[in-house]
């Protein structure tokens, strides 16, 4: 962005980070020595040697760009990394404070509202545009009130709360939506707990897993060395504005768009699969419910070759939820490199949907109750999609196949910085033209 900048005689310096950016390096590193206690030491040397070239980019980048840390390969998963070191909870900008958040390209960026931050993931090309300040839009969500009662059996763990919770969460359904944790068993959970259940955020189809800060939450800052001249500031300030919340306390419980309800009591030991984390089996019923699962192999490669040579545009027919299981920006970037400019789903799992948009790729939905079986769509047809030089977001618009079907459907640019995008050919060709 940097080098198109300066092509089209503007400052280059201009592409710098405005927000805190932190780069948290994980995931990295290779197991090539075991059983000895140098073996941490040695693995590390070997990822930097064979990274060279990466970690060489990233150290002018360290010095290039403003605003930004960088945290090497060998300090823990990013998510951890955040939980324990990065995460303020409330920031000190020369004594003006507000509450912390982040938004990371990773979906389970959620692992932090555990702490009490409020954070979800999003696509990369969307944290591009954050970083060089352009602000976050979304519809104001509904907020589900999630209740907690009892306390968790000796037998049953954490994952078995989390997957019980995921199979709930998919039934009642959440997607787009703030989830709260409220009610006197979240003072029975410890922060670990918390965090995989707000870690799980993804797979449950909420924007966010939320569990405001307690006096545990404060606890936790202690114990991974928060000063305490920050904790006190955290706990006045929060007091002050009636964010700090006693659980026991009923009275503190906010209003919430729906309310429901888990006894931690009737958590079982459970397993999940054999495909998805919602479908959760509990462990009595595993011998009756065990069958296998079988994949067909589809080889898109030829059909993308020929459609690139004869320079036809596609698109895709899906069901519910497209981009669920945690779709990178690469799930955007590789299908418009395919010649993909559209798709019709029955749904969208929210980071995808918003990738599309940053791609210039037109999210369709089809009408409550239609699906394309109903509409009789196979693929092999050819797709006219009219869409008004003025359209607004939410609105229907008309599509037309070659064989005489006409059908409405729901263009799922959800706010007009979506439509901006659009209209730019995708969000970062939105963001040079801006700056110039």
């Amino acid at each position: 962005m940097r080098d198109a900048v300066k092509r089209l005689g503007s400052d280059p310096d201009k592409i710098n980070p405005i927000c805190p950016s932190d780069l948290v390096i994980d995931h990295s590193i290779q197991v090539d020595f075991i059983r000895s206690k140098d073996a941490l030491k040695k693995n590390e040397e070997m990822e930097y040697e064979r990274n060279k070239e990466r970690f060489m980019f990233l150290k002018w980048g360290a010095k290039a760009f403003q605003n930004m840390l960088i945290v090497p390969p060998g300090s823990g998963i990013i998510h951890q990394v955040n939980l324990e070191y990065l995460a303020r909870v409330v920031f000190d900008m020369n004594g003006l404070l507000y509450p912390d958040s982040v938004v990371g390209t990773d979906s389970h960026t959620t692992m932090i509202n555990g702490l009490g931050v409020l954070g979800w993931g999003v696509g990369g090309i969307e944290a591009e545009a954050v970083m060089l300040g352009q602000a976050m839009s979304m519809l104001v969500p509904k907020v589900v009130g999630y209740r907690l009662d009892g306390v968790l059996s000796q037998y049953a763990t954490s994952t078995d709360l989390v997957l019980t919770i995921t199979k709930h969460l998919r039934q009642v359904g959440v997607v787009g939506k703030f989830v709260e944790f409220f009610g006197p068993g979240v003072s029975q959970l410890s922060i670990a707990d918390r965090a995989t259940i707000s870690n799980m955020c993804p797979e449950y189809g909420a924007t966010v897993g939320f569990f405001p800060v307690d006096q545990q939450s404060l606890a936790y800052l202690k114990q991974t060395g928060r000063s305490d001249e920050h904790i006190n500031v955290i706990e006045k300030y929060l007091t002050t504005v009636r964010m700090l919340r006693n659980y026991d306390d009923e009275s503190q419980d906010p209003v919430f768009s729906e309310v429901v309800s888990l006894d931690l009591g009737t958590i079982v030991s459970s397993v999940s699969g054999p495909k998805r984390p919602h479908d959760r089996v509990s462990i009595i019923d595993m011998k009756a419910d065990f069958r296998k699962c079988l994949t067909n192999k589809m080889d898109i490669f030829d059909a993308a070759e020929k459609y690139a040579k004869d320079q036809t545009p596609l698109i895709i027919l899906v069901g519910k939820e497209y981009g669920s299981g945690s779709s990178r920006d690469w799930a955007a970037k590789g299908p418009y490199l395919l010649g993909v400019r559209a798709v019709i789903a029955e749904s969208y799992e929210r980071i995808h949907r918003s990738n599309l948009v940053g791609m210039g790729i037109i999210p369709l939905e089809y009408l409550p109750g239609q699906t394309a079986e109903s509409l009789g769509l196979t693929g092999h047809e050819a797709y006219d999609i009219a869409i008004p030089e003025n359209c607004q977001p939410g609105q229907n618009i008309t599509v037309t196949t070659d064989d005489g079907k006409k059908f409405e459907v729901i263009l799922r640019f959800d706010t007009e910085v979506d439509l901006t995008y659009y209209k730019h050919g995708g969000i970062l060709n939105y963001m040079i033209r801006k700056m110039l």
